[in-house]
């Protein structure tokens, strides 16, 4: 027999007990309408609950959300939560253009620099290359990165994000 969620918190949290492509793929057709749930989600105490919440606003903007996804960013006790608040920060890709109403610039720097997790570190980094339009502020950090940095995956998504940023305007 199949769990069908009656309402948008159980689809959640039946999302996050069990992982599923297509469930994930129903959650995010929801788009707005599962909105309050999701900011209810990003407090939840189940970090997969937090998890998903992330990856559903990497695709759908909500102002109301990025300041709370800032706050994991910086200080979620799940690596996992923080890796993927610095995808949905900073990966534009997956947002079909829309921009964010904060600038995730800074925290995504701090993260990329001093995260803990490797992981978190280079998922920050990644999150920067591919951030638009290009930014000085970022292909100045990722030059500095590149040329101090010792794990060669870092290293590399910093070098190719410097090419990606290089056409950025710099102060005269």
């Amino acid at each position: 027999m199949t769990f069908e969620p009656t309402d948008v918190d159980e689809m959640l949290r039946a999302l996050a007990a069990s992982p599923d492509r297509k469930r994930f793929e129903a959650f995010l057709r929801l788009g707005v309408d599962a909105t309050s749930a999701v900011r209810r989600g990003l407090r939840d105490d189940d970090w997969r609950v937090r998890r998903d919440c992330l990856r559903f606003l990497d695709h759908h903007v909500d102002p109301e959300s990025e300041a709370i996804a800032l706050e994991l960013l910086r200080g979620d006790p799940s690596p996992e939560v923080r890796k993927w608040a610095a995808h949905a920060l900073g990966c534009d890709r997956c947002k079909g253009g829309a921009d964010l109403a904060l600038d995730p610039v800074p925290a995504l720097v701090e993260a990329a620099r001093s995260d803990a997790s490797l992981r978190v570190r280079r998922s920050a980094v990644v999150a920067l290359a591919w951030t638009r339009p290009p930014d000085a502020r970022i292909h100045a950090f990722l030059a500095e990165l590149a040329a101090a940095e010792r794990d060669p995956k870092l290293r590399r998504h910093a070098i190719d994000g410097m090419a990606r940023h290089a056409s950025a305007p710099r102060d005269a």
